[in-house]
């Protein structure tokens, strides 16, 4: 069997074309330089919208060219064995029809929880992430969103062909399909928070979300079904056959996707560029585009142009002599300014309250001295914010300048 460099090197031959022209007909989404590489063996584990972009112009097989990649492509997507299952429904009296579809959701929830468990950190912004960009400003102009705010959800079901089943409510589901079913069975369907049903073209949502996250679960089924070489992928083999890797990815490009189009691309960091670094402001814009506070938070530090530290923190049960609480980092998102002037943020995995930091979030927020790259020691401004879900720290300098939009709460 051939390597994929040695493939995509003999589908160019055949077609006669030069590294450049490949990248011209490609309208440059692979470049040149990019592509000599994957032929020499020296890029490894190009994306999937690169091999689906080379097979489209090559009129080469896409599945082939993801087996040759190093993803898992099963050529057949069989429902669960018989025999693998005729102990759990050995006690039911169901249909075949309903057997079939309890083993579908018990199958979608396995794929998601191994695809969850496996995710790398790195793939929290994809490699494809310029290209699903791309994908979400046609679907923005498609569906004529112009200025509104927030997106509007149903003009982006419209523009795709998509609709949102009322909401999957679990229970009726259970009342009319497994009643007699094992627990083991509530459980996974129970932990279901929304699919997307290609055949039917319809979104399924967990009644019990947060209106914030039932919209961002519609636009990750959404980003789903408007990147192409997902679509192409999902439908030649069926959600159940996609491999755990190749799922992983899929399912970071969606929620890219949907963050893309909750936050109109890069309209909301435009936006923020006026407001002060500062826990209303980011309040203030997650009501404007009807975002949760921590997919709003992230965006607005992770996106701004100053330097700034998002900490994401957990109390821990930890007794202290002083009675403060210590804290677990869940995770840090800084921004590119703030890695450029402080480095690597707070590699320890707990701080505690006899630690500068830790006497700050103690005391409801502050300032506290973190020494920058050049062994200055500058003092930070430090603001605690929580809600029912997670803990959170905005850390930024005193001395990043004024801001021409300044936001504050009503006490």
């Amino acid at each position: 069997m051939p390597t994929l460099g040695q493939e995509l090197f003999r589908l160019r031959k055949l077609k006669g074309w030069t590294l450049r022209e490949v990248e011209e007909r490609t309208e440059r989404q692979v470049s040149n330089s990019y592509l000599y590489q994957l032929e020499k063996g020296s890029a490894k584990e190009p994306s999937p919208n690169i091999l689906y972009q080379l097979s489209l112009i090559y009129d080469a097989s896409y599945p082939e060219l993801m087996r040759l990649a190093g993803f898992v492509v099963p050529s057949e997507s069989p429902k669960a064995s018989p025999v693998g299952s005729s102990v759990a429904f050995s006690s039911l009296d169901l249909s075949n029809e309903e057997r079939d579809e309890v083993m579908d959701f018990i199958e979608f929830r396995r794929k998601k929880k191994s695809a969850e468990m496996r995710t790398p950190p790195r793939l929290a912004v994809p490699p494809s992430a310029p290209a699903v960009a791309a994908e979400v400003r046609k679907l923005l102009r498609a569906a004529d969103i112009g200025k509104r705010l927030p997106t509007p959800k149903n003009e982006i079901l419209e523009c795709t062909r998509l609709v949102e089943i009322g909401e999957l409510d679990l229970n009726s589901f259970k009342q009319s399909k497994v009643g007699r079913a094992a627990d083991a069975f509530y459980r996974a369907l129970e932990r279901i928070r929304g699919f997307l049903d290609r055949r039917s073209k319809e979104i399924y949502i967990d009644p019990q979300l947060h209106d914030s996250r039932k919209t961002f679960v519609t636009f990750h089924e959404v980003a789903h079904k408007i990147l192409p070489w997902q679509q192409v992928q999902y439908t030649e083999d069926d959600d159940r056959s996609l491999s755990v890797d190749c799922d992983t990815l899929f399912e970071s490009e969606a929620n890219f996707g949907a963050a893309e189009i909750l936050f109109q691309c890069d309209r909301f960091e435009l936006e923020a560029k006026d407001f002060e670094l500062a826990i209303p402001s980011v309040l203030h814009l997650a009501e404007r585009y009807g975002a949760s506070l921590h997919s709003s938070l992230r965006r607005f530090v992770e996106r701004n142009h100053r330097p700034c530290l998002l900490l994401v923190l957990k109390p821990t049960s930890r007794a202290n002599e002083d009675g403060g609480t210590s804290f677990l980092v869940s995770h840090a998102v800084p921004s590119r300014a703030f890695t450029l002037e402080f480095g690597a943020p707070f590699s320890q995995p707990f701080i505690n309250p006899d630690q500068g930091l830790g006497a700050v979030l103690n005391n409801d927020g502050g300032e506290f001295t973190l020494t920058d790259l050049k062994g200055v020691r500058r003092t930070c401004r430090v603001e605690p914010f929580n809600n029912q879900y997670s803990h959170f720290a905005m850390i930024y300098p005193t001395n990043v300048g004024p801001s021409r939009r300044r936001v504050r709460l009503k006490t």
